[in-house]
């Protein structure tokens, strides 16, 4: 401004201001490791950390290799192995969370990896944002037991006592190599052994091979009582294992005749 001239004006100057919704979508895995056969409890945290709401807003989450639906909290639906949320507006600022429970397969290799993946969020104003993946070791055995009983009891001296031998597999996993060892008793002698089983030197061996987790199966032995013996003689059969590639032996409770 000067005494000569009038005031002159600057040109206007616009700033224009953006703003959008920023979603973002995170997981935690619950047990880890885990039980196969057990379950996994997912949790889905998501939020809006933009300055704008996001309008249409859902969650997928693709279900994860040797798992099943069990069951989804918030309304999450299963359709073709993707679980749906929707969670419809999210203000700018918002969170929340939702849970998927799933189960593991069984049996299943000890350290098996269940992987989750496949996920994501997105909404009418932003493109998909994919969680990153996340991993669970899956802890599995073979749990191997052995039983037996005998008839007749009491047995006549000279007669047979015939063992049915009852194993099974309580296990998560299969077992391979399975073994049985059965001890002849004293005051015995082999007869038969059904399955396959052989005696080499007083013991009766049956190379049962695989045994799947939930499976079970028995076997006989027969042997001869010697004769004569006191009459209240006690014929104790308390020598019999299982075995595997997996694990270490397991013992049978001893049986005794009269």
């Amino acid at each position: 401004d000067s005494n000569e001239t009038a005031p002159t004006a600057g040109a206007a100057i616009t700033t224009t201001v953006s703003s959008s919704p920023i979603l973002s979508l995170t997981k935690v895995g619950a047990p880890d490791p885990v039980n196969a056969g057990s379950s996994i409890t997912y949790t889905l945290s998501y939020g809006n950390s933009g300055t704008d709401a996001a309008t249409g807003v859902v969650i997928a989450d693709t279900m994860p290799a040797n798992t099943t639906f069990v069951s989804a909290t918030g309304g999450g639906t299963l359709a073709g192995g993707i679980v749906t949320w929707n969670i419809g507006n999210l203000a700018a600022g918002a969170s929340g969370s939702v849970q998927l429970e799933v189960q593991v397969a069984s049996p299943l290799a000890n350290g098996t990896l269940i992987t989750n993946a496949t996920y994501s969020i997105d909404s009418t104003e932003t493109a998909p944002t994919a969680g990153a993946a996340i991993t669970t070791t899956v802890t599995s055995a073979p749990v191997l037991n052995i039983s037996k009983t005998d008839a007749p009891d009491p047995v006549a001296a000279g007669s047979n006592i015939t063992y049915t031998i009852s194993y099974s597999n309580t296990g998560n996993q299969n077992a391979t190599g399975v073994v049985i060892t059965d001890t002849v008793p004293a005051d015995t002698s082999f007869v038969s052994a059904t399955g396959g089983g052989t005696l080499a030197a007083g013991v009766v061996t049956w190379t049962i091979g695989p045994l799947a987790a939930g499976a079970s199966g028995t076997e006989t032995l027969t042997v001869q009582v010697n004769s004569p013996l006191p009459n209240g003689t006690v014929i104790t059969n308390g020598t019999y294992s299982i075995d595997s590639t997996e694990t270490a032996p397991a013992s049978g409770a001893a049986v005794t005749t009269t």
